[in-house]
């Protein structure tokens, strides 16, 4: 399996959304190829920030055309030490959001707990966990989550190289880490991605099945694309929440 064919172009599509938060413009390309080869049905990402990261997925759904809803949840958090998105940021995430993707896209406040109440169980294709914006992680409710994932799900986890982690996304991550086909991006805070069942396509799989120097060329084909994106959103060539120049 070759992810270097033609047929993987959409990675090489110019981001629509990059705000100051450059956090995950680096895994942009990724998010585009991972959706491309998935055909997800349904998208969820918990802590959506400024929306660079949610606005990749429901970009590459319409650029795809693929029949698809997504849901981005705006975690509110008790700890004390929460970095919610305020209240003005998010505003504007909603107002640039609905215009471009409401029709199949929803924007949510909850608590990580309560977002499980919206997905039936084997729903979810395509699992985002923001750990950059995930405090209160999940509760430690791993296994009610994990039964939300659909045959072929998939789930990444952002910013698992953050130091002073909350202990429930730390535990989370090394559970991925030892129980499922696992690969980390080092770069832009670390992503992690785990493929929860045993169906993922096979050029999903492929991450999971190839030496180590085929990781490492991987690794450094979307580092090297993503670090692209990098560079431009730094020096402001694109628009902060624009469309394509």
């Amino acid at each position: 399996m070759n992810i270097f064919n033609e047929n993987r172009q959409i990675c090489f599509s110019t981001p629509r959304r990059l705000t100051e938060d450059t956090s995950w413009h680096i895994h942009i390309p990724l998010a585009f190829y991972l959706v491309q080869q998935l055909r997800p049905k349904v998208i969820v990402e918990l802590g959506v920030g400024a929306g660079d990261s949610y606005g990749a997925w429901c970009q590459a759904v319409t650029e795809l055309e693929i029949f698809a809803t997504c849901y981005g949840f705006n975690i509110t958090s008790n700890c004390k030490h929460g970095r919610n998105i305020n209240e003005s940021k998010f505003e504007e995430l909603v107002s640039y959001h609905d215009q471009l993707y409401g029709k199949f896209s929803k924007l949510n406040h909850t608590t990580a707990h309560g977002a499980l109440s919206y997905f039936d169980d084997g729903a979810i294709d395509l699992l985002h966990i923001n750990g950059l914006n995930v405090d209160e992680f999940l509760n430690c409710d791993f296994d009610l989550w994990l039964r939300k994932m659909s045959k072929n799900g998939i789930i990444l986890i952002h910013g698992i190289n953050v130091k002073n982690q909350n202990i429930c996304f730390s535990k989370f991550s090394a559970h991925l880490r030892k129980n499922f086909p696992y690969i980390e991006f080092p770069h832009g805070f670390g992503l992690g991605i785990a493929a929860i069942n045993q169906f993922a396509p096979a050029a999903i799989k492929c991450f999971f099945n190839k030496n180590g120097v085929e990781i490492g060329n991987i690794i450094r084909f979307f580092y090297l694309l993503g670090r692209s994106v990098l560079l431009y959103s730094n020096e402001k060539k694109w628009p902060l929440s624009g469309g394509h120049e």
